[in-house]
């Protein structure tokens, strides 16, 4: 039987993993990999493995993205038996954190010497993460179209609005994670169906998708599959020019007895109103299961590093210019700027309605005499 592998890394990659694991409940080999002992511990993977003990003491990488990348490569041989005799490999990660950042290019590297494909899942930044998350994940953005992977790549912010509230990016990010969950089950099935004769590829699964939209439907009862998707597809279409074409992946999880030929008319017919059109069915005995998404977005991972350049660009003027504001009070005296580190909040801590943000002398309307 194939050796199919799948790895979550890092705080990011291992939630993703824990909820496909809750919605799906496969069998196979699946890894947590971290340097944080209480996010590997926490994890509901069978395969933990806790990276860089002696390094980090099992307190994780601190966002140090050197640390990480060294601690990966010390870790090879345990890798190198995670890898053996698998043929497809999924990493799940986060970029812009140090060690799925360096973990994901890690394994890239690794996979085009040990493994017949690998394909990755990855969120990019929230735009009020700090500046050096936000320029890591670029990098690595970077780096890794040089592979001949597959990759597709989510964006937090995109995402603010549509799966919960913006101002609360927690719950953004569980209720996407259980979205892309049905992604994880359609690499999962089409790995386990594949062939000598119907090999996985890149046919069924895109080669590269950095996502702007995103949507899941349920098919039970659904007669003409064709037209549940249309309207779906169709804003694509409308919105794109012969420059700057979209490209959709279309899912459909069915029961045996679903008829595919439409589906099959639908691929031919839609193939050449977008730049890719990838179509994959799983035929499983799902029944009250049935369901399907599309994920619409494009394959320009140039034009994503410079619209992430000219950002971040803006947001250093942006930041000068507050800077010197902030630096010239009004009495003229100067004032001291003081950083707050990378690490700032974007969001405040409640609970049961209180701020926890604020000191406690504050919260409890303790005066204090100086």
């Amino acid at each position: 039987m194939t050796k199919n592998v799948v790895v979550g890394i890092g705080g990011a990659g291992i939630n993703l993993l824990d909820e496909w694991i809750l919605a799906e409940e496969p069998r196979g080999h699946f890894y947590a990999l971290d340097a944080d002992f209480s996010s590997v511990e926490a994890s509901l993977a069978e395969r933990r493995i806790l990276l860089g003990k002696e390094a980090t003491k099992g307190l994780g990488s601190c966002g140090d993205l050197e640390l990480a990348s060294k601690i990966f490569e010390e870790e090879e041989p345990r890798i190198e038996q995670m890898l053996e005799d698998c043929e497809h490999l999924l990493v799940l990660s986060g970029l812009g954190g140090a060690m799925g950042s360096a973990g994901l290019r890690f394994f890239s590297r690794k996979a085009s010497e040990r493994v017949k494909t690998l394909s990755a899942i990855a969120f990019l930044p929230f735009h009020s993460e700090a500046f050096l998350r936000r320029d890591t994940a670029r990098k690595t953005v970077q780096e890794l179209l040089e592979f001949p992977h597959q990759f597709i790549f989510f964006s937090n912010e995109k995402a603010k609005g549509v799966f919960g509230p913006a101002d609360d990016p927690l719950r953004v990010y569980r209720n996407l994670n259980k979205k892309v969950s049905s992604i994880i089950s359609c690499w999962y099935h089409l790995t386990q169906a594949a062939t000598e004769e119907a090999p996985f590829d890149s046919i069924n699964f895109p080669s590269l998708l950095f996502v702007e939209d995103f949507y899941s439907f349920s098919l039970r009862g659904v007669e003409k599959l064709p037209d549940t998707i249309q309207p779906y597809l169709q804003p694509a279409k409308d919105a794109a020019s012969e420059q700057n074409r979209k490209v959709a992946w279309v899912c459909f999880f069915l029961s045996p007895p679903k008829a595919e030929e439409d589906l099959r008319s639908l691929f031919q017919a839609e193939e050449s109103l977008f730049d890719r059109f990838y179509m994959s069915i799983i035929r499983e005995d799902m029944g009250a299961g049935e369901e399907g998404f599309v994920l619409i977005g494009n394959a320009a991972g140039e034009k994503f590093i410079e619209r992430e350049v000219d950002k971040q660009l803006e947001r250093i003027d942006a930041d000068l210019a507050d800077d010197k504001s902030s630096t010239q009070p009004a009495d003229g005296l100067q004032k001291e700027s003081i950083s707050t580190g990378i690490f700032t909040k974007g969001y405040k801590t409640i609970h049961k309605g209180v701020n926890l943000d604020l000191p406690a002398f504050l919260r409890k309307g303790i005066s204090i005499k100086i």
